[in-house]
């Protein structure tokens, strides 16, 4: 494997970044925990600098001459170009997160938040759940909080509930994500 830099632009060769496959060993369907201390493990064993919190201010343009990117970013409130030779976004599947105003939430005295601020169930142990969506990470919210002793869980979901298979799912993944 070729360890030159090269500018992932969409007329590229298809050159894959990751360098450090996941283990052989790994369950088809890793628990999520696992994943994150792999990409802990991941950045320091490559030497990565992780920049957290910071946003894209300009799209990024790639050179295909010099095979590298030029992109501007807002880091701590300050604006940074730099000129990488790669981009890899790692920012989930369905965006930023959307949190709804409601009506009168300053007479509710309990706690609210988005998935992608969970704490973890033990915050909520002897406590009432009430969970809106019925996604993957509320499902994994849900478990933990029951398994942390919450006193209730209702999941609220608003639209009809699709029930496919294992194997379908992962076939249609595989589409998107082929292993190589």
């Amino acid at each position: 494997m070729s360890l030159q830099p090269k500018c992932l632009c969409s007329d590229s060769d298809g050159a894959s970044v990751l360098y450090q496959p996941y283990p052989a060993n790994w369950p088809e369907y890793t628990p999520r925990d696992k994943v994150a201390d792999w990409l802990e493990f991941y950045a320091s064993s490559q030497d990565l600098v992780v920049w957290k919190s910071t946003e894209f201010k300009t799209r990024p343009s790639c050179g295909p001459a010099s095979r590298t990117w030029t992109i501007t970013m807002r880091r701590v409130g300050k604006l940074v170009t730099l000129h990488p030779a790669h981009i890899i976004l790692a920012t989930g599947t369905v965006g930023r997160p959307s949190i709804p105003v409601l009506p009168d939430t300053e007479r509710f005295h309990g706690r609210t938040l988005h998935s992608s601020a969970f704490p973890g169930g033990g915050a909520f142990s002897g406590q009432h759940a009430v969970i809106v969506g019925a996604g993957n990470s509320a499902i994994d919210i849900a478990q933990d909080l029951s398994f942390r002793g919450a006193a209730s869980v209702t999941m609220v979901q608003s639209s009809q509930t699709y029930v496919v298979s294992r194997d379908f799912a992962t076939a249609l993944v595989g589409t998107f994500f082929p292993e190589d």
